[in-house]
C-alpha cells in the first residue's frame, strides 16, 4: 500500500511539474527601458521561481507519504493541485519581487 502511494505521488509530481511553473516563465513589465542586466536578472529570477515551485511540491509530497491512509494523502494532493490552478501567480510574484530587488522598475 505504501509503495503504491509513493509511486502515485511521484507520478503525479512528474505529470504536474510542467504546468505548475507557468508563473516562473513570466516576463514582467518594466517602466522605462530595460537595462543591460535585465536578461540575466530575469533568467536568475525565473530559475528562483521554478526552484521554489519544485521545493513546494516536494514538501507537499513528503507530507502525503507520512499519512497512514492513502485516501487522505490523495485528497491533500487534489486540494494542492486545485489551489495551484486557482492561484497561478505564485511564480509570477516571485519573479516580480526578485526583479524589483535587483533594482528593475517592475510595474507588473
Amino acid at each position: 500500500m505504501e509503495t503504491l502511494k509513493t509511486l502515485t505521488l511521484t507520478a503525479l509530481i512528474a505529470l504536474t511539474s510542467g504546468c505548475t511553473d507557468a508563473g516562473a516563465r513570466y516576463t514582467p513589465l518594466v517602466e522605462g527601458t530595460r537595462n543591460a542586466h535585465f536578461p540575466g536578472d530575469l533568467g536568475m529570477c525565473q530559475n528562483l521561481a521554478r526552484a521554489q515551485s519544485l521545493r513546494d511540491r516536494q514538501i507537499g509530497s513528503l507530507f502525503g507519504t507520512v499519512e497512514d491512509d492513502a485516501r487522505i494523502g490523495e485528497e491533500r494532493i487534489n486540494n494542492t493541485l486545485e489551489n495551484d490552478a486557482a492561484a497561478p501567480g505564485d511564480g509570477k510574484q516571485i519573479v516580480i519581487a526578485c526583479m524589483r530587488a535587483r533594482g528593475h522598475a517592475v510595474i507588473g
